[in-house]
């Protein structure tokens, strides 16, 4: 198929997200799509536009600061024999994440605190059937009268974070998203959802990437919410948005990950974190879908990808692109599976 050809094509897809966005939701009609002079262009105008690293950076510093709670030394206190503290990772919503050494081997783990009332339905019993070379294995499951301790092993960091760090080049970000792909299409022929899919997830060390984080994780067949749906509001697919309210059902929580992987991609590709650029909650329409819209513009989208990686070329930022068209589905049945995706041209090149 030849350069422009192929190109207006893939101009196409995004024109299509377009219209059936518009045919999901109504609204107005949003800018057209152009098809650029030059494909080869470097995009100079995209150096112009604002740059979200500073911030993501920010934030992951900041969490990183964060004081370890006393509560902390009382929910490892059953380990204290066999394990030495050595770092407090950070705080969030649903528990900390602290840095343990085994006294003996010298062997680090990782180890998850979460209160008991705060312990996915199904984290601890799924978790630990999960064996996947690109899944963070369970190592143990310590329990206490207010808390769950969930050992496994220490990984290098975060592929959200290395990213926007500048430490990750393209070649091993999608080393890294390929390796995570595996783990989440082992998942679901498992017969799991995941519902909690972003680059904050998916951990890096060794040379590979390993999904983690199973405080969402569910049976497919399950019956489920938005309330049980993990991602942040501007992640989550139109159908899953909290506008909706938290009781409302979800049709396919398969299909809220494979979302999920599509606004991934979109933003360790190409340096577009949604969730800083647009933070309102509440309908998806009026608050992320043009956001969205504009990141997808394959002029922009193109000229991101190169700006954050120095070892892209063109065709390989398009091949990423049209990935990305295939997970963001309005309807959830049409979005690409995680095994159609693994054989996408984009991970055979």
């Amino acid at each position: 198929m030849g350069g422009f050809q192929w190109i207006r094509k893939k101009l196409q897809k995004v024109d299509n997200f377009r219209k059936r966005a518009r045919k999901f939701f109504g609204g107005k009609k949003q800018k057209e799509n152009r098809l650029p002079e030059d494909n080869t262009s470097s995009f100079e105008s995209a150096t112009s536009e604002k740059s979200y690293r500073n911030i993501m950076v920010t934030q992951e510093l900041l969490k990183l600061k964060e004081p370890c709670e006393n509560w902390i030394e009382e929910a490892l206190e059953p380990l204290k024999s066999e394990y030495n503290f050595e770092a407090c990772f950070g705080t969030g919503e649903y528990g900390s994440i602290c840095k343990l050494s085994n006294k003996s081997s010298k062997y680090q783990v990782a180890a998850k605190i979460v209160l008991n009332e705060d312990v996915g339905a199904y984290e601890e019993d799924l978790w630990a059937i999960l064996k996947h070379p690109h899944i963070l294995p369970l190592l143990q499951t310590v329990y206490t009268a207010k808390y769950q301790v969930f050992l496994s092993p220490l990984m290098e960091g975060g592929l959200e974070a290395a990213v926007y760090d500048g430490k990750v080049t393209f070649a091993q970000l999608r080393q890294y998203l390929q390796g995570a792909f595996e783990g989440l299409d082992h998942l679901h022929a498992s017969g799991m959802c995941h519902l909690d899919v972003k680059g904050d997830n998916v951990l890096i060390g060794g040379g590979k990437g390993v999904l983690c984080d199973f405080g969402f994780v569910a049976p497919k067949n399950s019956a489920l919410t938005n309330e049980k749906v993990g991602m942040p509001d501007p992640f989550r697919p139109p159908e899953a948005s909290l506008h909706f309210g938290y009781e409302a059902p979800i049709p396919s929580g398969e299909a809220c990950d494979l979302w999920g992987c599509g606004i991934m991609l979109n933003e360790l590709g190409s340096n577009f974190p949604l969730l800083y650029a647009k933070p309102e909650k509440g309908n998806w329409e009026k608050h992320v879908y043009p956001v969205l819209l504009e990141s997808l513009q394959t002029e922009t989208f193109v000229a991101r990808v190169q700006l954050t990686y120095s070892d892209v070329d063109a065709r390989t930022a398009f091949l990423l692109h049209d990935l990305i068209l295939n997970f963001l589905e309005m309807q959830p049945e049409k979005r690409s599976s995680v095994q159609n995706a693994l054989n996408h041209q984009f991970f055979k090149e």
